[in-house]
């Protein structure tokens, strides 16, 4: 067979969230970044994150879901959005706030 990874660095590498823990616990610097699931965790992370940021789904891949947010009223209408769309609708899915980096 093909030799690879283990499984569970693959899943830290797709997992946005978990990437950037893994980054932080090896003691390198970050730009700020933010887990939400909720209206209430985003609202908190809108208040601290620096702008123009980046919010998106913690899971999706190929640039899916992906928009700049340049203040906390437009984090809040793009996160509804994005909720509206049909594979993003779970109370499960993660979505992250993050400084962008030009």
């Amino acid at each position: 067979g093909c030799i690879t990874n283990p499984p569970e660095v693959i899943e830290t590498c797709i997992v946005k969230s978990r990437a950037r823990q893994c980054l932080t616990a090896a003691g390198l610097e970050s730009w700020s970044c933010f887990s939400v699931r909720s209206m209430d965790e985003l609202m908190q992370a809108a208040a601290l994150v620096k702008y123009p940021a980046v919010l998106k789904p913690s899971e999706a891949t190929g640039s899916f879901g992906v928009v700049r947010v340049d203040s906390a009223a437009d984090v809040f209408v793009q996160f509804v959005r994005l909720k509206s769309e049909r594979c993003l609708q779970s109370d499960e899915v993660e979505f992250i706030l993050e400084e962008y980096i030009d």
